[in-house]
């Protein structure tokens, strides 16, 4: 637990942009802390912090720099409505394209 928290318990930047590779490096710890909780309710979310890993290994192993990951903002002319933030399917084909 004190691995986890070394590693993810950092202040926001003031910009609320998180680098990309530092971020992934941080959340590479947490797959093993789900197989110590035994639960299979978990694998879904280790498969998707593992497949994000992969990620981060082939930018690093092609020399590409990782993009920010940016806090999602409201579409223009939104208000209280719900449907005035992006999904998280949105910011992820987002950020899925910043990718490609």
């Amino acid at each position: 637990m004190a691995l986890l928290a070394e590693h993810l318990l950092k202040p926001l930047p003031a910009d609320k942009q998180i680098e990309t590779g530092p971020f992934l490096e941080a959340v590479s710890h947490l797959p093993p802390f789900f197989d110590c909780l035994g639960s299979p309710v978990f694998t879904p979310i280790k498969a998707d912090i593992s497949g994000n890993i992969t990620v981060r290994t082939q930018y690093t192993h092609r020399g590409l720099n990782l993009p920010l990951a940016a806090a999602p903002q409201p579409k223009e002319g939104g208000g209280d409505r719900k449907d005035s933030w992006p999904s998280s399917t949105s910011s992820l084909q987002s950020w899925l394209l910043i990718l490609a």
